[in-house]
């Protein structure tokens, strides 16, 4: 079952925001060499930030959990999972908004950081596959 992964508005402003500093950094430099540097400070973080808003999701099946967080994916076994819990957090992760679920595994030296939508729901469909699972959602 796939999961929608929550965007919160300071992710979509703060994209918009750098982009419109670098842009304008552009447009007054003009076409030139100087203007080099803007380009590849638009291109590298939009990157890792535009993709996203375009694919951010869970899939839960009852062997994995599957994390896409834009360009990047994480693979967890749903048996090493051992706690599912609510965060508020700004740590680094796999998550776009500050309200999280932390999932803590078996062989992970550190948890994993996601928002979703339908936090409640994705909590639901894990324990389906691992009954052990300790859970702290509110």
């Amino acid at each position: 079952m796939k999961f929608k992964g929550k965007i919160s508005p300071w992710w979509r402003a703060l994209t918009g925001v750098f982009n419109v500093i670098v842009l304008f950094g552009i447009y007054v430099t003009g076409l030139s060499v100087a203007v080099i540097p803007f380009i590849f400070l638009l291109v590298v973080p939009d990157l890792f930030f535009i993709p996203v808003l375009i694919k951010n999701e869970v899939t839960v099946d009852k062997k994995e959990v599957l994390i896409q967080f834009g360009l990047l994916r994480k693979r967890i076994p749903v048996k090493e999972i051992t706690i599912l819990k609510a965060v508020e957090s700004m740590s680094t992760s796999y998550a776009a908004s500050s309200d999280r679920i932390e999932i803590t595994t078996k062989t992970l030296t550190s948890p994993v950081y996601v928002s979703l939508e339908t936090p409640r729901e994705f909590v639901q469909e894990v324990r389906k596959y691992n009954h052990k699972i300790k859970y702290m959602i509110g």
